[in-house]
């Protein structure tokens, strides 16, 4: 895919500002030109904003990919294990409800 006259910034409502202004900063920095092609221009992103944080270079994305992938699926099991707690918290409160009323009307 070649970049076409202007690079198109990614537009969504919830993105500030400043993230378009930082887009447009890093685009002019890298000198994008009409015809460039635009994975070469998200490599050469990537390796400039991710090198400075020890992130490592294109090379290492497949590792990366995969801790992302790993951290993503720790997340899903955690939501379940809230959600089990939560129900059976839940369930909890509804038997010392019970057992708080039945110890009312013994004691009546």
């Amino acid at each position: 895919v070649l970049v076409s006259q202007t690079v198109p910034l990614p537009y969504h409502s919830n993105v500030p500002l400043r993230i378009f202004s930082l887009y447009a900063l890093l685009i002019q920095h890298l000198h994008v030109k009409e015809g460039d092609d635009i994975n070469d221009i998200s490599v050469r992103l990537f390796e400039m904003v991710l090198v400075p944080f020890g992130l490592g270079t294109v090379e290492n994305l497949p590792g990366l990919q995969i801790k992302v992938t790993k951290l993503k699926k720790e997340r899903i099991l955690d939501a379940q294990r809230l959600e089990e707690f939560f129900t059976k918290n839940q369930q909890l409160r509804d038997q010392q409800k019970v057992l708080q009323e039945t110890i009312k009307i013994l004691e009546d």
